[in-house]
């Protein structure tokens, strides 16, 4: 009985351990949770808020130059797009001080005789790779293969140590919490006449299209999932239409939010991210070589430009962990640098000042 009874004791203990071990490695350390991730000259830096503990993390002479940088869910990892000796883009990972660097690549396939016929090669190998987006969870990773489509898949999913998943039919993926994606893409094949709003379920694999009618060639969709993955935004364009909506992430209450022309004047496409907490959502209208930051309440209320046309739209924007301010890319002051600005506008700071360019900040 006292053995039986030391067995569950230790099995109990064992079990809280796993529990507490999965917990912590969930957590972001203290150290990591003001740091700013981003390019500087090609390379991969970090940087405090403040301004202090610049560090090149990772040089651009090994497997660089380096674009997109992104922290992982716990900011214990960093993946990015980098290169390989042959000059193909692959995907890195490294974890926060640079250490442990990983250049994550695709199986091999072999060789499809017929699709050689078509001067179509085969190989995964003997593509580029382009990283996307990180998973909720840090399991997954969203690709791109440029120039090159696996059954009519614009993007993947793979596991952190290369493993395919699936591939989707689509653009723009967006992860909410329980690693729920949302992507403008289509559920019928490649064909532009069924593109939509899909919700994919990663543990179930399950698919949805949560928009309620089809469009043609000329219209498009922008989909973004909030953090705890309730709220999905979608910038929704047509030959006439360029407006911002927002949605329940089961596609019900959709509700339009902004309109192109009537409340914010840039045309082009749109960089959308929700704030931590979900209530706010960051607007960056595209189509000029600069932009302005505008911040839009969920409910539609707030509407309200935080910045004047400094901003590099193309090279990102992060908010940061509390969701009161902002890190972003301008060449204002002569060449790329990160700026900072608080959510109501003010407080606007340099961040950097290199006299190599520095963007595509991450928080």
């Amino acid at each position: 009985m006292n053995i039986r009874f030391l067995w569950v004791v230790l099995i109990l203990l064992a079990f809280s351990f796993f529990q507490c071990e999965r917990g912590a490695h969930k957590s972001i350390p203290p150290e990591l949770k003001d740091k700013i991730v981003f390019l500087c000259s090609g390379s991969i830096c970090t940087i405090n808020s403040d301004g202090t503990d610049l560090k090149v993390i990772l040089p651009s002479e090994k497997n660089g130059p380096f674009s997109n940088p992104q922290w992982s869910p716990d900011k214990r990892r960093i993946a990015c797009t980098g290169q390989t000796e042959t000059k193909r883009s692959r995907i890195v990972l490294f974890d926060a001080d640079g250490s442990d660097e990983k250049v994550i690549d695709l199986p091999e396939r072999k060789k499809n005789f017929i699709s050689y016929l078509f001067g179509q090669r085969d190989e995964w190998t003997q593509y580029n790779l382009r990283f996307l987006e990180w998973s909720s969870s840090g399991k997954y990773i969203a690709y791109d293969q440029p120039g090159y489509r696996l059954d009519g898949a614009s993007f993947g999913l793979m596991t952190t140590k290369g493993k395919p998943v699936a591939g989707f039919v689509g653009d723009h993926p967006s992860f909410g919490q329980n690693d729920i994606l949302v992507y403008e893409g289509s559920l019928g094949g490649p064909s532009f006449e069924e593109l939509g709003i899909i919700r994919y379920d990663l543990e179930s694999k399950r698919a949805i299209n949560l928009t309620d009618r089809r469009i043609g060639r000329l219209t498009t969709y922008t989909p973004f999932i909030s953090p705890n993955g309730k709220m999905i935004a979608f910038k929704f364009q047509g030959p006439v239409e360029n407006e911002l909506w927002i949605m329940h992430s089961d596609g019900s209450n959709k509700k339009k939010l902004i309109v192109m022309g009537k409340d914010y004047q840039i045309k082009g496409s749109v960089f959308l991210r929700f704030s931590p907490d979900g209530s706010k959502i960051m607007l960056i209208p595209r189509g000029g070589y600069r932009s302005q930051i505008f911040i839009i309440n969920s409910d539609g209320t707030g509407l309200r430009a935080i910045t004047d046309n400094i901003v590099e739209e193309t090279k990102s924007a992060s908010w940061s962990p509390d969701g009161k301010r902002i890190v972003f890319t301008s060449d204002k002051d002569g060449n790329d640098e990160l700026y900072l600005v608080d959510v109501n506008g003010t407080s606007l700071i340099r961040l950097t000042n290199n006299s190599s360019e520095d963007c595509c900040p991450d928080w």
